[in-house]
């Protein structure tokens, strides 16, 4: 912001600028988790790629679907037992 502010951008643009930079794109949880699905084993930026989006937004999205990549490569969808869930309330 104050990068804009000295270039004596008014407020209204300055922030409409920042906002184009850093704000968050909406991905369609199904297109990723078909990608995700058709090939367990793409790398993060080929995903983010493939949306024309952040390789981080990418990252965030399949964390908030509940993905966790192993240390293989590969995607999986973590999904806790019932025994877990019992044992550890604050995940459940």
């Amino acid at each position: 912001m104050l990068y804009e502010f000295r270039k004596g951008i008014a407020v209204g643009a300055a922030t409409k600028n920042i906002q184009e930079v850093y704000l968050d794109r909406t991905v369609d949880d199904d297109v990723l988790r078909v990608l995700i699905t058709n090939n367990a084993s793409i790398s993060m930026e080929d995903a983010a790629e493939a949306l024309n989006i952040d390789r981080s937004i990418a990252f965030r999205y399949l964390k908030k679907m509940e993905f966790t990549l192993k240390l293989d490569g590969t995607w999986i969808l973590h999904s806790l037992t019932k025994n877990k869930k019992k044992t550890t309330p604050e995940l459940g």
